[in-house]
């Protein structure tokens, strides 16, 4: 069982999700007729995709292959662990890349 509150501080709301997990391996795979694989060694219904609620734990189930209604755009969800690590590689990258290049440029004015 997961519990989601929203991020809207005093009028937030309360949403508790229960989801029916099985179990897989690598030898025992998810059937994917009947199962989507959240790849975190479980699998939920394919009942329970695109449904606005994360059942498997990092969110495969909303992200995958869903169309964003007409009235509302997808949106990234930046509170996703995946996301902000992916945002902080790249922010690291581009320091180091920018450090260098402000190195060189100062190692050329003063020698």
């Amino acid at each position: 069982m997961r519990f989601f509150a929203e991020v809207q501080g005093i009028n937030s709301q309360f949403k508790v999700v229960s989801t029916t997990f099985t179990p897989t391996t690598e030898d025992e795979p998810c059937d994917p007729e009947v199962y989507f694989d959240c790849e975190d060694t479980n699998c939920i219904s394919r009942s329970l995709l695109c449904n606005k609620n994360r059942n498997c734990k990092f969110g495969w189930d909303e992200e995958a292959n869903c169309e964003a209604d007409d009235e509302q755009e997808a949106v990234l969800d930046m509170s996703s662990p995946h996301v902000v690590i992916i945002l902080l590689v790249l922010l690291i990258i581009l320091v180091l890349v920018l450090g260098k290049k402000l190195l060189s440029k100062l190692g050329q004015i003063f020698y």
